[in-house]
């Protein structure tokens, strides 16, 4: 797609959102490609993808043509959402993730609501 018929099928787009399609056919190869080589696996590299894009959707309303395709646009949409992924990945460890860092000593199996009133 070359950049004026991009330009305006960003500003279709805007007004409908359903003319984002040919926008994603595009792209979504492009930006699954680019994560895909960022975090070495294909299944968060989905992930990812599928979070750029609707915040690309979300956000089309926003995005002004400044004579630059909305490629530069995605990437860095698809790059923050790189970051965002793992922080929010560390934050939510499983139990066992925690157990083997040495982080969490579970406490002994029974109710632990027993436990603590037992030792008020």
């Amino acid at each position: 797609m070359d950049i004026e018929a991009e330009k305006e099928q960003i500003l279709k787009a805007q007004i409908n959102i359903k003319e984002f399609t040919p926008l994603f056919e595009e792209y979504y190869p492009k930006i699954l490609k680019y994560l895909i080589g960022r975090v070495s696996d294909v299944e968060i590299a989905r992930d990812i993808t599928s979070a750029t894009f609707l915040k690309a959707i979300e956000n089309l309303k926003k995005f002004h043509y400044q004579g630059i395709g909305i490629s530069a646009w995605l990437y860095r949409i698809a790059t923050n959402e790189i970051a965002t992924y793992f922080r929010r990945k560390d934050k939510h460890l499983s139990l066992n993730e925690l157990m083997e860092r040495g982080n969490f000593d579970p406490p002994a199996i029974g109710n632990p609501h027993m436990e603590i009133i037992q030792a008020q």
